[in-house]
């Protein structure tokens, strides 16, 4: 017989123990389900089954209060790890140091200081073509004003 078939008689074998010879010589020959019906017939039984001798089961509580307090320890240090990363990357955007130089009111363009102001920009000055004359005729020498008319 095939394992699978074994499994599924493992009900009836428990009621039934001389009702499947074959399934009986299957299970003397093929440890893993030798061990499947072990744990079956325990599932079955209303006592708790004894897998493993006192000294096994020690160890391994052992084993896995061990690996426990490791995972502790390692979340711990993750937790603490990941709070002083978020302190220190808030410190140094509060006290940021500003290696660069500020800029100068001459770099911000006019449209920003117009936005961020209550200011209004000027806008081109209307001069009058003969105001301008008469001022560079009254200012300026008649060498430099030859070069213009």
């Amino acid at each position: 017989m095939k394992c699978e078939h074994v499994q599924e008689l493992f009900p009836e074998l428990l009621s039934r123990p001389d009702a499947f010879p074959e399934a009986r010589e299957h299970l003397k020959h093929c440890a893993s389900c030798r061990t499947l019906f072990s744990l079956f017939r325990g599932l079955d039984s209303d006592e708790p089954a004894q897998y493993l001798t006192d000294a096994t089961r020690e160890e391994n509580c052992r084993k896995i209060y061990k690996k426990m307090h490791r995972h502790d320890i390692f979340v711990f240090t993750r937790r603490v790890t990941g709070v002083a990363a978020l302190f220190l990357i808030v410190l140094f955007s509060v006290f940021r140091v500003n290696t660069g130089t500020a800029p100068t009111l001459a770099d911000i363009p006019d449209e920003v200081l117009y936005f961020e102001s209550d200011m209004e920009i000027a806008g081109e000055p209307v001069i009058d073509e003969e105001a301008v004359i008469e001022y560079l005729a009254q200012n300026e020498p008649i060498e430099y004003l030859g070069a213009l008319f």
